[in-house]
């Protein structure tokens, strides 16, 4: 169980950058827009936090996201 769980973080984090960085926006940036700390942004990215529901709903309206893609294990085509 534990691993599914690490493996849900990196899949959320990793995606998280991907399309951060499609959108040309810093973690600061991000952070600002959602109601975060930029250290935040850091430990979803590297799969050391799990966003909260409300977060990924934030985090997906300003990445422009559907709320699927986020956890899309394929990633960023």
């Amino acid at each position: 169980m534990e691993k599914m769980k690490n493996e849900y973080s990196k899949i959320v984090g990793n995606n998280i950058r991907k399309y951060r960085e499609m959108n040309y926006m810093s973690q600061t940036e991000l952070a600002n827009r959602i109601g975060v700390k930029q250290a935040a942004i850091s430990l979803y990215e590297n799969g050391d936090r799990d966003p909260s529901t409300e977060m990924i709903y934030k985090i997906c309206d300003t990445l422009q996201i559907d709320f699927n893609e986020l956890f899309n294990p394929i990633g960023v085509l």
